[in-house]
């Protein structure tokens, strides 16, 4: 009996945070949305470039593109915040021993995350690039100094 009144107060409970809108909306934003934050009133898109520090690779640098335009050298823990004013489609891009690139279609009053690493290459490291979500991004952008 103590076991069916249980189940009584937890069914309900668990119908009514099923069936919150807060979660079912976060549910259906999709990742997609994730990847950026939208500022109404920027006639520019801001692109956030970093590379967290790590011991694998820690020695290896590279630098880093957007179009044909050079962003600036990767180095372990480095960032830098670029404002683009050239929107659409375009493509973040590094080289050591190959070539690595992300395409990116950047928008007015958007802010984007680009995580850079190296991974292990024949001779020499290689770029590893990841367009992250705000909330991935952020913390990490914010932590390095």
């Amino acid at each position: 009996m103590k076991k069916l009144k249980f189940l009584l107060i937890l069914v309900p409970v668990f119908m009514a945070f099923s069936c919150s809108p807060k979660l079912s909306q976060t549910a259906t934003s999709g990742y997609a949305n994730e990847m950026v934050e939208e500022a109404a009133d920027w006639d520019y898109a801001l692109l956030h470039v970093y590379r967290p520090g790590s011991l694998k690779g820690a020695v290896i640098g590279y630098d880093v593109h957007l179009g044909d335009e050079l962003i600036g050298r990767v180095k372990n823990k480095w960032k830098t915040t670029v404002e683009v004013r050239d929107f659409g489609q375009s493509t973040v891009w590094a080289r050591t021993e190959s070539k690595t690139e992300i395409p990116i279609n950047l928008e007015r009053g958007r802010e984007y995350y680009v995580r850079c690493g190296v991974k292990m290459g024949i001779a020499v490291g290689r770029p590893s690039l990841e367009l992250v979500s705000k909330r991935t991004g952020k913390p990490e952008f914010d932590a390095i100094k």
